[in-house]
Formats: C-alpha cells, sequence, structure tokens
C-alpha cells in the first residue's frame, strides 16, 4: 500500500489541498460545530469523505455532495461523529 499524500489536520480546521485560478480545494476535519464563513464568490461545493451530522439544518452522512450557493452565506455544521468533508469552489475574489 502507497501513501501518495499524508497531512494532518487538526479537529477544527481546514487545510488547502489544491488551487488554481479557477478553484480552490480544501480539507476540513471536525468532531464539534464548525461554522463556514460565506464566501465572496459565486458558490461552494461540501462533499462528505467520512461521518454524519447537520448541515445547515439537514442531516448529511458519508457519500453526500452539498451545493452551497453564496447566498446561503455562514453555514453551520454540526457532527455526530468525527467527520472530513472537502471543500471545494472557486477562489474568493478580492475587493468584491
Amino acid at each position: 500500500r502507497r501513501v501518495l499524500f499524508r497531512s494532518v489536520v487538526r479537529d477544527g480546521e481546514m487545510k488547502k489541498l489544491a488551487s488554481c485560478r479557477y478553484f480552490v480545494t480544501e480539507l476540513l476535519v471536525a468532531s464539534r460545530e464548525v461554522l463556514l464563513a460565506g464566501p465572496r464568490n459565486p458558490y461552494r461545493l461540501v462533499v462528505v469523505l467520512e461521518g454524519a451530522g447537520v448541515i445547515a439544518g439537514q442531516p448529511y452522512r458519508a457519500g453526500e455532495c452539498w451545493y452551497l450557493p453564496a447566498e446561503a452565506g455562514e453555514v453551520r455544521i454540526e457532527p455526530l461523529s468525527r467527520s472530513r468533508f472537502l471543500r471545494t469552489g472557486p477562489p474568493v475574489r478580492r475587493g468584491r
């Protein structure tokens, strides 16, 4: 078994995994409530890699992908168990 990428992300922290001029992808690990600030970009996608809980008032589980439009603003994630997410979308535009 080969490990191609290994990185430690502390609970409640987000780590940038990849970025270019078109998108940014980050890893989030959470076992307690987290607030995702509303960015100044058109949308965010949140992929649930592991865990279960509530996101924006709705239940989530591993394998789901959530579309969060900019109008969603700040989004609350309330894990019922340790959860891992990928968050991706256009980079935040400065001055908007």
